[in-house]
């Protein structure tokens, strides 16, 4: 990977606890500043991913409640022909061996 130098201009004390961790940590002053503004880049973007994915994630919800508002009168429809067949069948009409023929005869 290239190197690009920059120079920055930080508050002393800021520079001193960067020294103190670049010691502790057995690691060059450029190494801990670089391992810092990487970390913070990361977050950065996961979380502005995160933020994208609510947000799809809402419309997605969204068009599923659309959805569900346009389908479930069909649903509803057809459950209501089932419990009527399965009303007939216990009424003792009479008996099918497909549900093929069950379902022509609730159509009649």
């Amino acid at each position: 990977m290239a190197v690009a130098k920059i120079a920055l201009s930080l508050p002393a004390p800021l520079v001193t606890r960067i020294d103190r961790l670049a010691k502790k940590a057995g690691l060059s002053r450029s190494a801990v500043v670089r391992e810092v503004v990487e970390r913070t880049l990361n977050e950065y973007a996961d979380t502005e991913v995160v933020r994208k994915a609510r947000h799809i994630y809402a419309r997605i919800g969204e068009e599923d409640r659309a959805l569900a508002k346009t389908f479930l009168p069909l649903v509803r429809d057809y459950d209501e022909a089932w419990k009527d067949i399965g009303k007939a069948l216990k009424a003792g009409r009479p008996r099918f061996k497909t549900w093929q023929e069950a379902m022509r005869w609730g159509r009649r």
